[in-house]
């Protein structure tokens, strides 16, 4: 199993939800390959009590994409991604650790919709 830290510190994550989007703080964002599934993951951490509701809304409504915007989360997923490019058969999954709980997603579509924003539709 490869596995890669991103970015230890705080990156900013924007959640998309059918009416609604919030941002949150996330850290220990990491990229591995797991039985052939690329699979990229955080923990959130919220930093403001608005952030603390908008961690209740993740738990509680469907999310239908994040946003990443993080240059270095970026360019070393981009690195890695390449570099086990041969590794990945079964495509890629999100995991969102929150509250002591693993909200594990299978991502239907990751895109660059610029250099510095990945967005990814669950």
């Amino acid at each position: 199993m490869a596995d890669q830290s991103l970015r230890k510190g705080t990156s900013t994550i924007y959640f998309q939800y059918a009416i609604t989007g919030h941002k949150m703080g996330a850290v220990d964002t990491r990229v591995a390959v797991v039985n052939g599934v690329a699979l990229l993951k955080f923990k959130v951490q919220p930093i403001t009590d608005s952030q603390r509701l908008d961690e209740n809304y993740l738990h509680g409504h469907a999310l239908l994409c994040v946003h990443i915007s993080d240059k270095y989360v970026l360019k070393g997923l981009r690195r890695f991604l390449a570099g086990q490019s041969t590794e990945i058969s079964n495509g890629m999954r999100l995991e969102i650790y929150s509250r002591n709980k693993t909200l594990s997603f299978p991502v239907k579509q990751a895109q660059y919709r610029r250099e510095s924003l990945l967005e990814i539709t669950l």
